[in-house]
């Protein structure tokens, strides 16, 4: 396995897994849209810099050259710019322009990075590709100058909030994204 920064090339494989995340999370622009738009306006996001290596941060576990996992986040202070940035090339495919894909944003606290989507693909999952990823985050954060990273978790998610409480998150509020209830975990790094 390879933990790496995610390329221009690695789009199509980050939008089907940043997918599963938008159906697990049950988006309600999921229901409004379709599906395949979607994917190549948010595939033509992950293609910009801006999405990859800038506003925000995109990393990639490789195994035998496909994409296994993926962690996305940013800095919290980008976030609008970051929804914004998702967004973009909406009106390109023929989907109605919004400022960002969830109805009701995110809690990011301040002075964190916040790790909006972490995700295995499914033939993957049980190989330890999650820890892998969430043991780089410390460096990305670090070369925003965070020293916290901080995450939402759904409740009904107890076997994703043992991994993140696993490896040192902790609970620090609740907050509601579309209509679902999360826990807020951050970690000092």
């Amino acid at each position: 396995m390879i933990i790496r920064q995610a390329e221009e090339d690695d789009a199509q494989q980050i939008v089907a897994l940043f997918h599963l995340i938008l159906k697990e999370m049950e988006v309600p622009l999921l229901k409004q849209t379709d599906a395949d738009s979607l994917k190549k306006a948010l595939s033509l996001s992950f293609k910009t810099k801006e999405c990859r290596q800038t506003l925000a941060q995109t990393i990639v576990a490789e195994i035998d050259g496909e994409v296994a996992g993926i962690a996305f986040g940013y800095p919290n202070e980008n976030d609008a710019k970051v929804d914004s940035l998702l967004c973009r090339y909406f009106p390109k495919v023929g989907l109605q322009a919004r400022d960002s894909i969830y109805d009701q944003d995110a809690n990011e606290l301040p002075n964190e990075w916040y790790l909006d989507s972490l995700v295995v693909a499914p033939k993957f999952r049980g190989k330890g590709i999650g820890t892998a990823l969430l043991k780089r985050l410390p460096q990305v954060a670090r070369t925003e100058s965070k020293f916290k990273i901080g995450l939402d978790v759904d409740f009904s998610n107890p076997k994703a909030e043992h991994l993140y409480r696993k490896i040192g998150f902790r609970g620090v509020k609740t907050c509601v994204i579309d209509h679902h209830k999360y826990k807020h975990l951050q970690v000092a790094i």
